[in-house]
């Protein structure tokens, strides 16, 4: 008797170009990892930490799709269930990332709107801190759904994706908290590019530096390919149109165009030298050249 197929070819196509986007982004990052790590600075040390969480989200995503296509033409029990757990790494790397683009943006501000106090105290909370923090969110997430929501990842035929195997508690309090992780990381980022845009009209271009530039694409594409999809998969989750079975992992997929759009920007930021601080230069001449008669 043949194998049902749990995915249909569209939702097939969908996930080998998540593949195709996985390896490529994974690739990128790995290779701006290598460039920053010639030339870096205080300020660009956690972006470092970034691109390391970035490649292995591109590594664990490629690993996760390829497991879901072989449970798609060979539904055997022991490809389903190494299918879920890394569907579960997944899941934990991205809130990592989202974490860290959230420490980004905070650092970020604090050097534009308290330059004095970040200088003289950014030394005290060491980047390695940063991290501790980071994976004590973790394990504090994992604490909350298990005494809260009676966490217990179960592995039912024919699922491929962590939401059906963990209980709606639990989908929730991941969801609800990745958007609010989501939320604060643009209302920050909408406060950095205020102050700088400000700047720029007051034709003060000293902050237009990288690792602002950096936080600024970091957000865009967070807000872009990861809150917006978030938020149209909650109102379409009922719909069958958009189940796994007929598009497969759409929000993982386009996440990882994201991912790649956000690695080609962060390439050209850190090998263009000072490219869109010259810009502004260049058009603060222009304005503030005076007429000849």
């Amino acid at each position: 008797m043949e194998t049902p197929q749990l995915l249909d070819i569209s939702a097939e196509i969908t996930t080998f170009f998540g593949i195709f986007f996985a390896i490529f982004s994974s690739l990128m990052n790995i290779f701006n990892l290598k460039k920053i790590e010639k030339k870096k600075k205080n300020d660009m040390v956690l972006f470092y930490s970034r691109f390391i969480f970035d490649a292995f989200y591109g590594i664990t995503v490629t690993i996760f799709l390829s497991l879901m296509i072989a449970a798609n033409f060979n539904n055997l029990e022991t490809i389903n269930h190494f299918t879920l757990l890394s569907g579960l790494l997944v899941w934990n790397v991205g809130i990592s990332q989202a974490v860290v683009a959230l420490m980004i943006s905070i650092e970020r501000n604090m050097a534009i709107f308290t330059p004095i106090f970040y200088r003289n105290h950014r030394s005290l909370v060491t980047n390695s801190v940063i991290l501790c923090l980071i994976f004590g969110y973790a394990i504090f997430q994992y604490s909350f759904i298990y005494y809260f929501c009676n966490f217990e990842l179960t592995f039912p035929r024919n699922c491929l994706t962590i939401g059906c195997s963990i209980n709606a508690c639990s989908s929730r309090f991941w969801t609800k908290s990745k958007l609010v992780i989501f939320v604060l990381t643009f209302s920050f980022a909408a406060l950095l590019s205020s102050k700088l845009l400000w700047k720029v009209f007051k034709k003060d271009n000293k902050d237009f530096n990288k690792a602002n530039l950096l936080a600024l694409i970091d957000a865009a594409i967070i807000f872009l390919f990861d809150f917006l999809s978030i938020v149209f998969f909650n109102f379409t989750d009922r719909v069958e149109t958009f189940s796994i079975h007929n598009i497969g992992p759409f929000a993982t997929s386009l996440k990882q165009v994201g991912c790649t759009i956000e690695a080609l920007l962060v390439y050209r930021t850190i090998t263009k030298k000072n490219y869109i601080v010259k810009i502004f230069k260049k058009c603060n001449v222009i304005t503030n050249k005076q007429p000849t008669s």
